[in-house]
């Protein structure tokens, strides 16, 4: 078997053959990328090697001109992978399609720590239900904050419809009172938070924050 293998290996058309069969592969993922509307691949000389050689030796400079030929997005081959840079500009866009991208995966291919420590046990759906269920709340969640801010403002400190000077004998403790209310009533809704037990135990957190 081994000497049919360099048999094989010392032709020159078998091995004309296998070169071009492994250009032809390149070429058929490189120009499937036209198709799929996906980010321009900036030009290099070596195929295979494509910027690998440059993106080790001169990052910065290989990225600022591919960004001045090609704009803000575009890609590059290095390691034999296709590496797709985007810019401050439309950065947003991508943040926005994490359906389509997923940060987690991405970040586990390039530092793979997951293979090393002992994985993490909270669930790694936590970011898409804090992005659904309380991102898309924001807007009544801080008119609801700034509304019980004010209450409790006007409770410790009274109405600053004038200048006066405030006299507080412990700013710390008074400042926790002030955030208890309003970070009581997000959690535990407008019909409980009054209760004075709830509100002392956020204040003794939030006291106990801020000391930290």
């Amino acid at each position: 078997m081994k000497k049919i293998i360099e048999t094989l290996l010392g032709d020159i058309y078998i091995q004309s053959f296998i070169i071009g069969l492994i250009l032809a592969a390149l070429l058929s993922k490189l120009s499937r990328r036209t198709k799929l509307n996906e980010p321009p691949l900036a030009y290099y000389r070596f195929p295979i090697i494509g910027h690998t050689w440059r993106f080790l030796m001169d990052c910065e400079k290989l990225i600022f001109e591919s960004r001045e030929k090609y704009g803000e997005t575009f890609s590059l081959y290095v390691f034999g992978q296709i590496l797709t840079i985007v810019g401050k500009e439309t950065t947003h866009e991508v943040l926005r399609k994490d359906q389509d991208f997923s940060f987690r995966e991405g970040i586990k291919i390039q530092i793979p720590l997951h293979l090393i420590f002992k994985p993490a046990s909270i669930p790694e759906k936590n970011d898409k239900i804090v992005k659904e269920h309380i991102a898309g709340k924001l807007k009544q969640l801080i008119s609801r904050l700034q509304k019980n801010i004010i209450k409790a403002i006007d409770l410790h400190i009274g109405e600053c419809v004038e200048p006066k000077i405030i006299h507080v004998r412990d700013p710390s403790k008074t400042f926790s009172e002030i955030i208890a209310i309003p970070i009581a009533n997000i959690i535990v809704g407008d019909e409980c938070y009054n209760n004075k037990e709830i509100l002392e135990a956020f204040t003794d957190v939030s006291l106990s924050i801020i000391k930290m």
